[in-house]
């Protein structure tokens, strides 16, 4: 369950997290009742105290019937964890398929997306430079963001197919590395 919740926090909903949906929200309540009722389930049993009774036969069979207390009590405590963790699995399962049929899935959809803006050149092999070209489409782009009121953009970084030097190498490890690094350099710049 805990994979399957990650999953959905990782994918399903847009990040960073500003909310999180009611029906998973129900889920995770539903699996802290069900973790705290099982450890609750597993304290420990107190085993071999017989107290201060002089009589044997009458401290055994006190201890017994506490022993049998403890094992009633810890049996309905499971036996309660059982529901409690399929309707966990249900809401999670309900909270999966919900995100999955909404409109965008909790993602934006970037699938009829046009460019708002370019930004570049960037200085060869490097991630992250202040050219004065830079600024002013930055400033470009935020005015077209700012205009059109973008509710959510991607950031694509893109190198050319020439292998980065051996200092880049180090730095960014290749192509797809500094990509990544441009984008989070436009990104930085954006907020």
């Amino acid at each position: 369950m805990a994979t399957l919740a990650g999953l959905y926090l990782d994918f399903a909903l847009p990040h960073p997290l500003r909310h999180i949906p009611f029906i998973f929200a129900l889920f995770a309540l539903c699996w802290l009742a069900t973790t705290v009722l099982c450890l609750w389930g597993l304290v420990r049993a107190t085993w071999g105290d017989l107290g201060k009774d002089k009589n044997a036969a009458k401290a055994e069979v006190r201890q017994v019937m506490i022993l049998i207390e403890q094992v009633v009590s810890r049996t309905a405590m499971f036996r309660l964890a059982v529901p409690l963790t399929i309707i966990g699995i249900c809401l999670l399962l309900a909270s999966i398929s919900w995100a999955v049929r909404s409109n965008d899935g909790g993602r934006a959809n970037y699938s009829n997306s046009e460019p708002i803006a370019t930004i570049g050149p960037f200085t060869a092999g490097v991630g992250c430079s202040v050219l004065p070209v830079l600024e002013s489409r930055i400033k470009e782009a935020v005015s077209a963001i700012q205009r059109d009121r973008v509710r959510s953009i991607r950031i694509v970084g893109v190198t050319d197919a020439q292998p980065i030097d051996e200092r880049a190498v180090i730095e960014y490890g290749n192509n797809v590395g500094l990509a990544l690094s441009l984008a989070r350099c436009v990104a930085g710049w954006l907020t």
